[in-house]
């Protein structure tokens, strides 16, 4: 009866009362609010269904939609090195899949044509391709994209089990609300991502998922390229070549972008007390930096460009400037955990503060913030000074053996079959598909 009053209230004449007393006030902001969202949530399902029967309309004769034993659903080439690892360990079992992206030059293209158990498509553009998956038939399918069943992509009537595939050592925590909500299964990269997961779900009121620990794979894709950099030995060219092989060592900087990155809250000030060291300083900007920080690192390039000791890295990989350097000043993000595992060095972190959960998974997680909590374990805090730096550097510098230790040993606490998760995920789908799932 309140609501109905309440609606009551919303529907009748301006000014034919004259009050409303706060409980029913308060109801009937709530409805409107209700209202509101429910028509805001309405009317986007409605969007991105009317696109995405319009983007299946123009499927019709792309490439056949045929029933596949495992569907691999990837975003384009800059994620070949996570699924790579998993079809070649399918392949030498002799286990046909498909590979699905919306990228036309994705490397899987090329690498299908020379296999006999991988099939790779590319049914148009991003829209395309969602539209393209929607109606797909498999028994597995297998994506590092989250969000199923949440934005355009949905589960198709026609597929089986879908199963999510970290691309990253963290946590779920700063992913969007919802992100694995509606997968079947997780490959996890360990134990460590359990947690929050079963959290999410218990408190959603879903079905607990079936976990698999079994490691990051694009570990495995860049073990191999670092085997074949040390066998190259010492860099011969590139930007970070040219800085002067002289100094005490050499120090990686890999800032992140945007307001909250050290690039910006430090920037000339931080790259001048590490030059300060005697150090070689190796710039590593974000590719996103070269729109949103352009002044920035023009000020920089400026004020430290003809510094023998200073050069910067823009390989397409951060792997050779990893490689070559002592240790690395970073932000927030996930190259510290691949610097600290592929490597174990030191690192100094330089924006410590706890990220914002607003919107993100960690909102709703109880408890500390394993990805916080890891990233202080794995790295030395900037100092509030920066005068106080080369202090730091030097310190660092003396315990550098100890505190490699101390990551490695982390690192092998933490991600499962390090170095062997294609083959570990390939183990997994096989029993999945022999129904020992």
């Amino acid at each position: 009866m309140k609501i109905f009053y309440a609606m009551f209230f919303l529907l009748a004449p301006v000014g034919l009362f004259a009050y409303l007393d706060p409980g029913t006030g308060s109801l009937l902001l709530y409805a409107l609010v209700g209202v509101a969202a429910s028509l805001i949530f309405a009317l986007r399902n409605l969007w991105y269904r009317v696109r995405e029967l319009f983007f299946a309309g123009r499927l019709r004769g792309k490439e056949s939609n045929e029933a596949a034993e495992i569907v691999f659903h990837s975003e384009g080439g800059r994620y070949w090195q996570v699924f790579e690892p998993i079809l070649a360990a399918l392949e030498t079992r002799g286990i046909d899949s498909v590979y699905v992206t919306p990228d036309p030059k994705d490397p899987a293209i090329a690498w299908a044509r020379e296999r006999s158990h991988l099939r790779a498509i590319n049914p148009g553009n991003e829209l395309m391709t969602i539209a393209w998956m929607n109606r797909l038939k498999a028994r597995l399918v297998v994506s590092t994209t989250p969000n199923l069943d949440v934005y355009m992509w949905k589960r198709s009537p026609r597929a089986g089990r879908y199963l999510h595939l970290f691309h990253a050592p963290t946590t779920v925590e700063f992913y969007e609300k919802y992100a694995l909500c509606f997968y079947d299964d997780i490959l996890t990269v360990g134990p460590f991502q359990e947690k929050a997961i079963a959290e999410l779900d218990r408190k959603r009121g879903l079905p607990a998922k079936r976990l698999y620990p079994v490691g990051l794979t694009y570990y495995d894709f860049m073990l191999r390229e670092l085997r074949s950099l040390e066998a190259e030995g010492p860099a011969g060219g590139g930007e970070a070549a040219t800085a002067e092989r002289s100094g005490k060592g050499s120090i990686l900087y890999a800032p992140s972008w945007g307001s909250r990155s050290s690039l910006v809250l430090f920037g000339r000030d931080l790259v001048g007390q590490l030059l300060s060291c005697g150090y070689r300083v190796v710039l590593r900007p974000h590719p996103q930096s070269a729109l949103s920080d352009r002044e920035i690192l023009s000020g920089i390039l400026g004020a430290f460009g003809p510094n023998p000791l200073f050069s910067v890295d823009r390989n397409l990989t951060a792997i050779r400037a990893m490689s070559d350097s002592d240790f690395m000043v970073t932000d927030f993000s996930g190259v510290m955990f691949d610097y600290a595992y592929l490597f174990g060095k030191p690192i100094i972190l330089a924006a410590l503060e706890t990220p914002v959960t607003g919107g993100y998974e960690a909102e709703d997680v109880d408890g500390p913030l394993w990805d916080v909590e890891s990233a202080r374990r794995l790295s030395r805090p900037l100092p509030d000074d920066l005068g106080e730096l080369p202090a730091l550097v030097e310190e660092i510098m003396r315990d550098r053996e100890r505190l490699m230790a101390g990551n490695l040993r982390f690192r092998d606490e933490t991600v499962m079959n390090f170095g062997r998760a294609g083959e570990a995920v390939a183990d997994c789908l096989e029993n999945l598909l022999g129904g020992q799932g």
